[in-house]
């Protein structure tokens, strides 16, 4: 087994890790590997929120800045109804390098659309969210070394089989920045800004953010009756509960 923590990244920490004496994990688990990833990586969601059968033509809008120059290098769609009853369509988007997200935001026309009057009036609401984490603070874990999955499709490949998961702190253990960072909450930032129809949010540092993906078609009956029994509505109970109850947290 291996470090879950790329070699270029490891280095003499000052924060403990919560890595049990002679763990040895229940179940095998793998994370992506990079070329390696530098820099900050880029997960953008471009989102639609109105009636489900105006959607497609709206997503059409954005697949086609997608699809220009320095476009992402994988993209993932994503249908929900939220707590209002509203169907909300999103494009979830990767690109390795903020400069090159940066070059497509310009380049494509994204930015000049984006910033339009006409943004503001229609049948349907957009929201564009983007996180650009330094590569110290990315993490990755899989149950099957096979299936990548967001930013990971972005990857070489895959590790041996890591150490760090299977017990309480395995995540923090696995983000090369706690090694030196407790990573406490900002309370600064995070304000909101009015302008017409807009809303912009600042994020705040050590934000944390999971995006999970769930698959269970290669599964047999028996891993997929537990799976679908006493894993996933668990799951589910925890989203719903983010979704509808998260901005108590947010204070």
């Amino acid at each position: 087994m291996e470090s879950a923590i790329p070699a270029h990244l490891r280095k003499a920490g000052t924060c403990p890790v919560s890595t049990p004496a002679g763990h040895q994990p229940p179940f095998p688990a793998w994370t992506a590997r990079f070329s390696p990833l530098t820099g900050q990586s880029v997960m953008a969601c471009f989102g639609i929120q109105g009636p489900a059968d105006r959607s497609p033509a709206a997503l059409a809008e954005f697949s086609g800045f997608l699809s220009a120059a320095d476009g992402p290098g994988h993209q993932d769609l994503a249908v929900c109804t939220d707590s209002t009853g509203v169907c909300n369509t999103i494009i979830i988007a990767y690109w390795p390098c903020l400069s090159q997200f940066r070059q497509w935001q310009e380049t494509s026309g994204f930015q000049a659309w984006w910033q339009a009057a006409e943004r503001e009036f229609g049948d349907y609401g957009y929201f564009l969210e983007v996180v650009s984490p330094q590569a110290e603070n990315v993490e990755t874990l899989f149950s099957d070394n096979s299936s990548p999955e967001g930013l990971a499709r972005l990857g070489v490949g895959m590790s041996d089989e890591i150490i760090e998961h299977g017990y309480w702190g395995s995540a923090r253990d696995r983000l090369p920045a706690a090694r030196h960072s407790r990573l406490t909450e900002d309370k600064t930032g995070g304000d909101a800004s009015v302008s017409g129809k807009r809303v912009l949010l600042a994020g705040r540092n050590n934000l944390c953010l999971i995006r999970s993906g769930q698959d269970w078609s290669d599964t047999g009956h028996e891993e997929r009756e537990k799976y679908l029994t006493g894993i996933e509505p668990v799951l589910r109970e925890g989203m719903h509960f983010l979704r509808d109850q998260g901005c108590q947290l947010a204070v």
